[in-house]
């Protein structure tokens, strides 16, 4: 399920961490929806994949050192999961929303406009995809040290190779058989830096051709790709 989400703002200005910003505005709603529901999904040590990704357009944004600046005071924020509860969750959280603006420290923001886009069918198997938001590639070293790659370098794509087969056996058990036959090729890719909680994170924006089984390639454009996907990294779109 893929949703369009208008955002008004009191200001033109927020924080240059604004992943951070709209997870907490995602957070406050669905605990307000459906308090349930939302203690299921970020209870506290639940470290459970979220099925879900996120990407956000700020229209002639200006990037400053520690702000930006949107000149309309819009942000849309494109939302998908292959989780059709979530989806639903999610949708009722918008609509109860609207109502109801989120203050985020001193930035007001108001749901104006939501909107259900019909996603396309993936019956081939192989596709390319273009990310919505940076795709992050992070490693874990024996759980003490966190490293970020770039997709262009070679050891940064055996990890992204190897995280997606993980997220696939993680949130797709029934790829077991199917995830090792799973072939990707880089056709373009440009480095970034974002700032995700006070940190700056190495991350790439690409183009690529995946081969994969249809219904592994249908989840992963529902559900986003790599690391901290959930936070609104990795989203996809068909090229």
């Amino acid at each position: 399920m893929r949703f369009k989400i208008s955002i008004d703002l009191n200001t033109s200005n927020i924080p240059i961490d604004k992943n951070r910003m709209i997870l907490s505005f995602l957070k406050h709603h669905l605990e307000r929806s459906n308090k349930e529901f939302y203690e299921k999904m970020y209870k506290k040590g639940n470290v459970d994949r979220k099925k879900s990704t996120f990407s956000l357009y700020l229209k002639n944004a200006k990037f400053e050192n520690d702000f930006i600046n949107i000149p309309d005071k819009t942000i849309i924020l494109y939302f998908s999961t292959s989780d059709m509860i979530f989806g639903i969750e999610f949708y009722n959280a918008m609509v109860e929303g609207k109502s109801h603006p989120y203050l985020y420290k001193n930035i007001e923001l108001t749901i104006k406009q939501i909107e259900m886009i019909k996603e396309k069918n993936i019956i081939d198997n192989e596709v390319v995809f273009k990310t919505m938001s940076p795709l992050v590639i992070r490693d874990h070293e024996d759980n003490s040290n966190t490293w970020y790659y770039d997709i262009c370098d070679q050891k940064g794509k055996e990890i992204f190779i190897r995280n997606l087969k993980n997220q696939l056996l993680e949130e797709l058990p029934e790829s077991k058989y199917d995830v090792d036959n799973i072939d990707v090729r880089i056709i373009s890719s440009k480095k970034t830096v974002i700032k995700y909680y006070d940190i700056w994170i190495q991350s790439n924006l690409c183009i690529f051709d995946i081969k994969a089984k249809p219904y592994i390639l249908n989840h992963l454009h529902k559900s986003g790709i790599g690391s901290l996907k959930s936070a609104g990294f990795g989203m996809l779109n068909l090229m």
